[in-house]
């Protein structure tokens, strides 16, 4: 469906009015959304009065653009549905297939958020007099777009994870596994996981906990027992020890007082949050940053020449 990777958040509108059949396709866009259950919560205001799209584009810091636009929708939940919990992520649906159709109708439209700001959801209730059975979800500005976007790509591989055995593909065009992506993936382990890195399909095998594994990460182990040298383990969050990087990155300070204070910060209950405080307040925040991310660069490097993988910066 092109829509998906064509439309943009679109702010500015021209003047014309939306037709009642585009409107009528907008809304039964928004009604042939999943909801939990088909419990279906939800209700439309279709706002085309100028002096109601004026309001509800200052009814909060971000709505601007309903006041300029020829149409607005405002979804709404119904208190009393069957599974209120989920009314919210079914409004979630309904409105994202009104952003869709109103591409494909080649409309422009925005998502401007209400839910879950109690101010903010009852400043539209009385906008446009809702009943007390409904609570607004959000407010969609619609028209037809008075500025062209490209969309981007917003797709990316660090973002994925496959629990257990499954596996998680790298992007190798050249056969080289960027040193980026090594640094995210220890970044990203969890206390009790193992990740290694399989040498022969170039992707990442998770163990999420070896002491109490379940029936994916026993298969997981059995696959890297039956064949090590095929499996590079990749350092756990205990062997980086970013405690030991806090403490070279003070040493490496020349003699201060933010040398004295983040050597102090280090020491006792709480020390990681108390260190990145007190790197804040001494200006040392970025210095420590780039301490960091060499620190992790070259413990990346280091993983790769042991285990003879091919690497680039």
């Amino acid at each position: 469906m092109k829509e998906i990777f064509h439309r943009t958040s679109i702010r500015k509108f021209d003047r014309r009015p939306v037709e009642d059949e585009k409107i009528e396709k907008l809304l039964r866009a928004a009604m042939a959304a999943p909801s939990a259950g088909n419990q279906q919560p939800w209700a439309f205001f279709v706002v085309r009065e100028k002096d109601l799209l004026s309001r509800l584009g200052s009814s909060t810091p971000y709505s601007l653009p309903a006041a300029n636009a020829p149409l607005a929708i405002v979804p709404c939940f119904q208190k009393a549905c069957m599974m209120p919990e989920y009314a919210q992520i079914d409004l979630s649906a309904a409105t994202e297939n009104i952003l869709l159709e109103a591409d494909h109708l080649e409309l422009g439209a925005v998502w401007l958020g209400i839910a879950p700001a109690e101010d903010r959801m009852r400043t539209v209730e009385q906008i446009l007099s809702i009943p007390d059975t409904l609570r607004a979800f959000c407010i969609i500005a619609v028209g037809y777009p008075l500025e062209e976007k490209t969309q981007e790509d917003r797709y990316d591989v660090s973002r994925i994870y496959y629990p257990g055995a499954v596996r998680r593909q790298l992007d190798l065009a050249d056969g080289k596994i960027s040193l980026k992506e090594i640094i995210e993936e220890l970044e990203a382990q969890d206390n009790n996981q193992k990740t290694y890195f399989d040498k022969e399909e170039l992707d990442y095998l998770y163990v999420l906990n070896e002491e109490n594994p379940d029936e994916e990460d026993r298969y997981a182990m059995e696959l890297v027992e039956e064949d090590p040298e095929r499996y590079a383990v990749m350092p756990t969050k205990y062997e980086i020890h970013e405690y030991r990087i806090m403490e070279s990155f003070v040493k490496s300070l020349e003699t201060s007082d933010a040398q004295n204070r983040l050597d102090n910060a280090i020491h006792g209950p709480g020390a990681f949050r108390r260190f990145r405080e007190v790197a804040r307040q001494t200006g040392t925040e970025d210095r420590w940053r780039r301490f960091r991310d060499r620190a992790y660069r070259d413990i990346a490097a280091d993983w790769c020449r042991e285990n003879g993988i091919q690497y680039k910066d």
